[in-house]
């Protein structure tokens, strides 16, 4: 593993270098009491470093050599007082070369001194040393004043696949296709086979529609003016469970055969086994109010989304466009 550990500007080196040049001047002794000096030096560089206390980071690595587009883990730790705050970047930080795939970030104390870890997972597609950047971090001390440390660059050897598994590692040619020698008639009956399940299925499945239509049939009710048969039926959709129970399409098939039956009572017109533009365009020829033949156009379209595009919606949509039938209904 390699590590790299900083400061911030305001600690060790320089500070060190004055207060020993100034010792040395002070105590301008001879050769016999240089133990002297250095007991002394030590023991004020000690005082020194505890008194200024800083922001320590920290950055390593958990190898130094990886192949082309392999994972490498990015550790970057920070060591600091009680009252300083570490700007952590709310976005993933940019590097140069590399690209991250997670970033996370954990806190801990160690007794007067907080430790923040930021754990990156880097990967990179350039071969040959490629360097990690510096990432250079904001922090406030105990007033208020912002400061930044930066993290040392670490070189990384990167290989390619070529290099650490020869051939084997390169991109192969593509194999020729393989052919399956089977007789004709055998793809004959295939597609007879499944045209016979495609029909049987088709023949069955309309065969359940109806019948699950048959819950809300049309009916003639002689004496019951259209609007009064439409309303009741409406009433009986929303009081049913087919919602509930996930029976959507069904729902709304029987929620457009109550619309359809209404309107050709009223208009007279023929409404079943018909398509939408084919009912739309006859009821232009008998309503003059355009804003009735939007309303009643919406309403279609959205029920055939539902009947033919394989559109889902929540309960409280049902429930609208079934208020959205009763306005049809009732605006007349």
């Amino acid at each position: 593993m390699i590590r790299n550990k900083t400061t911030d500007h305001r600690l060790q080196t320089t500070c060190h270098i004055k207060i020993q040049e100034n010792i040395l001047k002070i105590f301008n002794i001879g050769f016999l009491s240089w133990p002297i000096v250095y007991g002394l030096l030590s023991l004020v560089l000690l005082s020194v470093q505890a008194a200024q206390p800083g922001v320590v980071i920290q950055n390593s690595v958990d190898k130094n050599k990886i192949t082309i587009g392999e994972n490498l883990n990015y550790d970057i730790t920070f060591i600091y007082p009680e009252n300083y705050n570490i700007q952590v970047p709310k976005e993933t930080p940019k590097m140069e070369l590399w690209e991250i795939n997670d970033f996370s970030s954990t806190e801990e104390k160690d007794k007067e001194r907080q430790i923040l870890k930021l754990n990156l997972s880097i990967t990179t597609f350039t071969t040959g040393q490629v360097s990690i950047p510096e990432l250079a971090f904001k922090y406030t001390n105990d007033k208020n004043e912002e400061n930044e440390v930066k993290t040392q660059p670490i070189k990384i050897s990167v290989e390619s696949l070529i290099t650490k598994y020869g051939d084997s590692g390169d991109i192969r040619d593509i194999k020729p296709p393989l052919y399956l020698r089977i007789a004709y008639f055998v793809y004959l009956i295939w597609v007879l086979a499944a045209a016979i399940l495609f029909y049987g299925f088709y023949f069955w499945y309309k065969k359940y529609q109806k019948r699950k239509i048959s819950e809300f049939p049309a009916q003639e009710k002689p004496g019951i003016p259209p609007m009064q048969l439409a309303l009741g039926e409406l009433d009986k959709l929303r009081n049913s469970d087919l919602v509930q129970e996930g029976r959507i399409k069904e729902f709304y098939i029987a929620l457009t055969n109550i619309i359809r039956d209404y309107l050709s009572g009223v208009y007279s017109i023929e409404t079943r086994d018909r398509t939408t533009s084919e009912i739309y365009a006859d009821l232009r020829q008998k309503v003059s109010d355009k804003k009735y033949l939007v309303l009643i156009r919406d309403f279609f379209n959205e029920c055939d989304l539902v009947k033919f595009a394989k559109y889902r919606p929540d309960e409280k949509a049902c429930f609208e466009d079934l208020e959205a039938a009763v306005k049809i209904v009732q605006t007349m």
